[in-house]
């Protein structure tokens, strides 16, 4: 007989949850062989693909990603991709396409991104199976739809659950801050002309990793952030010669450079003249204004 002076444990979640809108495409499967390629290519979905064994060479806008067993890489909807497997190193991976309004926000919580496209993964086991698990759901019947949005869902909670997403990737999160980022890397810049800059100086004072600066730049920029900085000087310094009597070495000292002499270098590599010819051939005499 049951005692019922004792309390009996219940666990309960009451928790109203909007439905995202995702949409399923596709999804398998992928025993690749050497140099196997794909693309290039642009697609009117999302892709994500899972790699088990292995190793992928991975092009998105411009750049070059190597990515390797336990690893899954991002392809976003209406980019230009191409991928193939390793020549010495084939690779097997799993793979979804997918669509809808909430993808690109899902992704971000997942660490992931069109300029930070690749993160690790503790596991790919479970995501390999859940995969096959859509494979099973190929018969259009009501119960399959369910299965699938199931296992769609039970993907993204176990990329939004990784513990070992990059730091890049955590910086990608929220792409919406880019243009804000950017316009910060640059207004550092020309804050500090008259300084020594490094790439890694930049990165620092943005909180960010070198290599994600580095990205940004690419993409909005069209140049890296040392040509950026390189140039800045130099557009620096020529307002400087062309508006001003001031000393060419004292120029060089604004615009952060040690010596005349690795001034005049830098200036001449870039505008195929030396500052003082550069000066001669540009200034008004009546116009300078004397330091």
């Amino acid at each position: 007989m049951m005692d019922n002076s004792q309390t009996v444990p219940k666990l309960t979640l009451q928790r109203r949850i909007e439905s995202m809108d995702l949409v399923f495409m596709a999804a398998g499967r992928q025993w690749c062989k050497p140099s196997d390629s794909s693309g290039p290519r642009t697609c009117s979905y999302h892709m994500l693909h899972f790699v088990l064994k292995g190793k992928v060479h991975f092009y998105l806008g411009g750049q070059h990603y190597i990515v390797n067993a336990g690893q899954c890489f991002y392809v976003p909807e209406g980019t230009n991709t191409f991928y193939y497997s390793d020549p010495t190193n084939p690779c097997i991976y799993a793979w979804m396409n997918f669509t809808g309004d909430d993808t690109v926000e899902i992704v971000r919580e997942c660490g992931m991104s069109n300029v930070c496209p690749v993160i690790a993964l503790p596991d790919v086991k479970p995501i390999w199976d859940f995969i096959g698990g859509l494979l099973h759901c190929y018969n259009p019947t009501p119960a399959n739809d369910i299965a699938i949005r199931g296992f769609m869902h039970l993907i993204f909670a176990t990329l939004m659950r990784n513990p070992n997403v990059s730091s890049i990737a955590q910086e990608a999160r929220d792409s919406s801050s880019e243009n804000d980022l950017i316009k910060r890397a640059v207004a550092y810049v020309q804050e500090h002309a008259d300084e020594t800059l490094s790439v890694q100086m930049i990165a620092d004072a943005l909180c960010i990793s070198r290599g994600y600066l580095h990205q940004l730049f690419i993409k909005y920029l069209h140049t890296t952030p040392q040509q950026f900085v390189i140039n800045s000087k130099v557009q620096k310094a020529s307002e400087l010669l062309i508006k001003t009597r001031m000393p060419i070495a004292r120029i060089a000292e604004l615009c952060g450079y040690r010596n005349q002499f690795s001034f005049s270098r830098a200036f001449a590599r870039e505008l195929t003249l030396s500052p003082s010819e550069y000066r001669r051939r540009f200034s008004n005499p009546d116009r300078l204004v004397t330091e």
